[in-house]
């Protein structure tokens, strides 16, 4: 891209014949087609803003040194541009499709804060042989401001399946298996109106029992703070996964004041998962 100086040389390291797209690369092509064909097109001028303020930039006049002055309209204004109205860092208007204002919005943000161990950790993962996703509750509140691990927590007693009486037969019939308690599933369902999308929506495993009369709930507020009707888009969750994390942060202000707040970060998780889950099984019986 041009450099923010008039009149300086380009970088000799800068060699766009060594860029290597590939058809799908559409990103890659269009910043190369930006520096190569448009390069020349526009120059950086710095504006100061104090924070927390709405900037809008009604015009644009420049002078040169013949003191002759040129309007500076933005790229996609005109009635020429109408077929190809686009542009960049533009804020869009509510209900108004394609048209866009001139005005950019400067928050006060933060550039690092100190952040605790994860209280809350759900790990959100794919599961193909069941075609469905597991929120695996990772890390869970303890009640004293703490997280503990969800694995440790989860009741796992009769994950394995009751031990078998003396019997005769070779074989015996598995009506289905279970999970621990800190994988809550999400089925597929579909849109409301379509037949092609789909959401993920949350689901119960029964509670082992005989008969199983509870279902396992979740116990980390990810996972509960929507009480009713809890939906993820599927978009969300890719064949990686993704992972939830929330823990207490801590930063200054620029007044000096200290402020500390429960905030929430997310990543890319670790891929699919197994949970081994079947349903009406013929299993072989051992020795005993």
């Amino acid at each position: 891209m041009p450099n923010p100086r008039f009149w300086e040389m380009e970088n000799r390291q800068v060699n766009f014949g060594q860029l290597d797209p590939k058809t799908t690369d559409t990103l890659l092509l269009t910043f190369a087609e930006l520096g190569l064909i448009h390069g020349n097109d526009w120059f950086v001028i710095p504006y100061s803003m104090k924070a927390n303020t709405l900037c809008e930039i009604r015009a644009l006049v420049v002078t040169n040194v013949f003191g002759e002055r040129t309007l500076i309209r933005a790229a996609d204004e005109g009635e020429e541009n109408n077929w190809q109205r686009w542009s960049m860092f533009n804020l869009s208007n509510l209900n108004e499709l394609g048209r866009n204002n001139r005005q950019f919005l400067l928050p006060a943000t933060i550039t690092s804060t100190l952040e605790s161990e994860p209280i809350e950790q759900v790990n959100y993962t794919r599961d193909e042989m069941t075609n469905m996703v597991w929120a695996v509750e990772e890390v869970i509140p303890d009640g004293n401001g703490k997280g503990i691990s969800g694995y440790d927590a989860a009741d796992r007693f009769g994950i394995e399946p009751p031990p078998i009486a003396a019997l005769t037969a070779n074989i015996r019939y598995v009506l289905g298996t279970t999970v621990p308690e800190n994988w809550i599933p999400f089925l597929p369902v579909h849109q409301a109106g379509s037949n092609q999308s789909i959401q993920f929506r949350r689901a119960a495993m029964p509670k082992l029992g005989v008969p199983p009369t509870e279902v396992v709930r979740p116990k980390s507020l990810l996972l509960t703070e929507v009480q009713k009707r809890y939906y993820i888009n599927e978009e969300e969750i890719s064949v990686a996964g993704t992972v939830v994390r929330r823990n207490y942060q801590r930063a200054r202000w620029y007044n000096g004041r200290t402020y500390v707040w429960i905030g929430r970060y997310r990543e890319t998780g670790r891929g699919q998962a197994s949970s081994d889950l079947r349903f009406d099984q013929i299993e072989p019986i051992g020795p005993s």
